[in-house]
């Protein structure tokens, strides 16, 4: 059985791997991608014509859990566009 083992129990020393998480959190979830309940849960507001700012928060990624700390942001730059060119930029 050496495929198998024990991951939220003592064994001795340590054994508990990231992909253990990620495949638990998976089973948990269906292995979809959430915004967890915490912090600013992610929401973004636009600073200027060119910047978008996302606040702090948690998430789900097929199991990887992925965190913004507590106060934290990320402010995303998008690129002006082409003179004479249409475009449509979604924030999503």
């Amino acid at each position: 059985m050496s495929n198998l083992h024990l991951v939220t129990g003592y064994a001795g020393e340590a054994h508990i791997t990231a992909e253990d998480h990620g495949s638990f959190n998976a089973a948990l979830t269906e292995g979809g991608n959430y915004v967890l309940k915490r912090g600013n849960r992610l929401s973004a507001s636009i600073i200027d014509n060119s910047t978008v700012r996302v606040l702090d928060g948690d998430l789900l990624i097929q199991g990887r859990h992925v965190r913004l700390s507590d106060s934290a942001y990320v402010d995303l730059y998008i690129e002006t566009g082409t003179q004479g060119k249409y475009r449509n930029d979604l924030i999503v």
